[in-house]
């Protein structure tokens, strides 16, 4: 029988497949074994990795914006009942899991000692709120869930943040371990916030932070500070001091109070958070000078007082700044009393001048000792 070329060419395909529906063997790989071991007791306790705290400033710390400085610092509100929030974080890590950490505290401490400046060392001795008591507790009742995709990556990237910006104190590990445990579901970032009141000192606030998991099984502590920067800030409740009529070569005083909010009667108040001294400098209000044996001599001087204590009067010449010798303690308001003395000037002319009061961080005198 003849076959023809398209019978042929039919033939050898269904050979090919054929050839091609034959059974391959299955490859097994080599048994893996697997093991586990129940823990006793409570198991290993909880690691934290890292610790932060930031404000919500777009920097994380507005005391140090460009982030010039290691470490977290925050301004006060600089606000009569102003509040400052800061917010305390920390990765920790479970070798039973992330799933069994159940809760991360923050323990927070006042500053100790009237040495405050960011590169002071705390005299460690009790200076009036600088008493190192203890502040409060802050319980991170905010996390990120481990299995969250979208969640992880915004765990790591405020991990990142806090990192670049110097605000990050590491217990032992790298910021690149930690990004790895977290992207890896083996950690998770907690946090919780809470306010700062405008009177808080300034100064260092050490932090102490815990984790515990579900047995109550508690962490190594974990040490950290922040920095609140001291800042003397006040505010008046006038905004002139009339002397009225004034008769030559006799004081003339105006008497203040301590209610903040009546104009005729001068008040300061700190609204910053340390003790300030107070400075008041006020020009010559358009009176001159007179040639008294050929020396010139102002023809008008002045006094001021903080308080009540009449030791504590300044009295000052035109255009020199006086320190009053009593300071304004934090969280405090006082009366500002005024004396003009006019030793020469035309009768019924009219006066006009500018009077500058500021202020200064106050730490006590030399021996660190407030006055009376």
């Amino acid at each position: 029988m003849i076959i023809g070329k398209a019978a042929a060419t039919m033939v050898a395909l269904m050979m090919v497949l054929a050839f091609i529906a034959l059974p391959v063997s299955a490859v097994a790989s080599p048994a893996v074994l697997t093991s586990a071991t129940i823990q006793s007791g409570g198991g290993d306790p909880p690691v934290v990795m890292a610790v932060w705290q930031q404000d919500t400033s777009n920097s994380l710390e507005d005391g140090d914006p460009r982030h010039q400085v290691s470490g977290p610092q925050f301004m006060p509100p600089i606000e009569y009942e102003g509040t400052k929030e800061v917010c305390y974080y920390a990765v920790v890590f479970d070798a039973q899991g992330p799933g069994t950490i159940r809760q991360v505290s923050f323990q927070i401490w006042h500053p100790l000692g009237n040495a405050q400046g960011l590169n002071d060392e705390s005299t460690e001795v009790v200076w009036n709120e600088w008493d190192g008591s203890y502040k409060y507790q802050v319980v991170a009742d905010n996390w990120y869930a481990y299995n969250d995709e979208a969640e992880k990556a915004a765990a790591r990237a405020a991990l990142q943040a806090a990192y670049q910006a110097g605000l990050v104190t590491f217990n032992g590990y790298t910021w690149a371990e930690i990004d790895y445990k977290l992207s890896q579901d083996e950690a998770k970032l907690f946090w919780g916030c809470a306010d700062k009141y405008y009177k808080q000192p300034g100064g260092w606030y050490p932090v102490k932070t815990t984790a515990f998991d579900q047995n109550d099984n508690p962490s190594d502590a974990v040490w950290s500070q922040f920095y609140y920067v001291p800042v003397a800030a006040f505010e008046l409740d006038f905004t002139s001091v009339n002397y009225g009529a004034v008769s030559i070569s006799n004081w003339k005083p105006i008497s203040g109070d301590a209610t903040f909010g009546t104009s005729d009667r001068p008040t300061i108040r700190n609204i910053g958070n340390t003790w300030m001294s107070i400075s008041i400098e006020q020009d010559d209000m358009g009176i001159g000078q007179s040639l008294i044996n050929g020396i010139p001599r102002w023809d008008v001087e002045y006094g001021a007082r903080l308080g009540d204590n009449s030791a504590n009067w300044v009295y000052y010449q035109p255009y020199e700044e006086a320190t009053l010798p009593n300071p304004l303690p934090l969280c405090n308001t006082m009366k500002l009393d005024f004396k003009i003395h006019i030793l020469k000037a035309w009768s019924t002319n009219n006066h006009i001048g500018t009077m500058t009061i500021t202020a200064d961080q106050w730490w006590g005198d030399n021996n660190g000792e407030t006055p009376v």
